[in-house]
């Protein structure tokens, strides 16, 4: 509940605080604020991703989610018309935003592929990056890695509370791996499920923390034994691709556990 309290009643006194600001602090508060500080940032770069519904960046938005898209594609799921989807490829291809490819097709004609480029990726920038690494290096620096790993369990203890409470009641695998989606999509991770003949997957096409988790992966351990611990009485939960790795997205494979008979 005093967790709870100050970062509510110190918020926009966090927004701006800045990191000197907290290393002038007594020790003993200081993580706590720090802590708090990285809330508020987190919580302002989740409003960011949510991006105007214009036209244009529905078909962004496609792009980063989906991967690679043909433009018969793109005019089918967005609603267009054949000419509307070439001609926002056309107008995204001459900004730089995407670039295309030809991938043979059997005997036809190859098809042309539409991906993002690096600068088309900027549409969903962690703003707060050099704020986020800028905290992480000053913790090690005053609390070591002892610190830093208390930072991390703090933030995964706060997670877990934060998502049992929302899928409470969830006790199927489907309908709470459907509310962790929304939640992590809500968050800004552009979250889907898919079903296999194995079980589901979970595919996450951004990651709002990447900044932070390129220098301390204890972000992605402690993301990964997060889910675990929520499906541990229903599936089991692995990581198959990483985007710190180099994948483009993370994915991770949820089998169902079975049933002693």
């Amino acid at each position: 509940m005093e967790s709870k309290g100050f970062y509510h009643c110190h918020q926009p006194l966090l927004a701006d605080m800045r990191v000197r600001d907290v290393l002038s602090l007594n020790k003993q508060i200081s993580l706590h604020i720090i802590f708090s500080l990285l809330l508020c940032k987190q919580l302002s770069l989740y409003k960011e991703c949510n991006m105007p519904q214009t036209t244009r960046n529905k078909v962004l938005y496609l792009l980063k989610s989906r991967g690679a898209q043909t433009a018969v594609t793109i005019a089918a799921e967005l609603e267009l018309t054949s000419m509307g989807a070439r001609q926002q490829l056309l107008k995204l291809s001459e900004s730089g935003e995407i670039s295309s490819y030809l991938e043979p097709k059997g005997k036809g004609r190859p098809k042309r592929f539409w991906l993002l480029t690096e600068a088309g990726q900027v549409n969903f920038p962690d703003r707060h990056a050099d704020l986020t690494l800028e905290l992480i290096d000053s913790i090690s620096t005053i609390f070591g890695a002892d610190g830093l790993e208390k930072l991390i369990e703090t933030r995964e203890q706060v997670t877990l509370n934060k998502y049992t409470n929302r899928l409470k009641n969830k006790n199927f695998i489907h309908n709470r791996l459907v509310e962790l989606a929304q939640i992590r999509t809500e968050e800004g991770y552009m979250a889907e499920v898919k079903q296999t003949n194995e079980g589901f997957v979970l595919l996450e096409n951004h990651c709002p923390i990447c900044a932070a988790a390129k220098i301390c992966q204890g972000f992605c351990r402690s993301e990964l034994e997060l889910f675990q611990k929520l499906f541990e009485d229903l599936a089991q939960i692995e990581r198959t691709e990483h985007q710190i790795q180099g994948a483009r997205r993370c994915a991770y494979v949820i089998t169902p556990l079975k049933v002693a008979v």
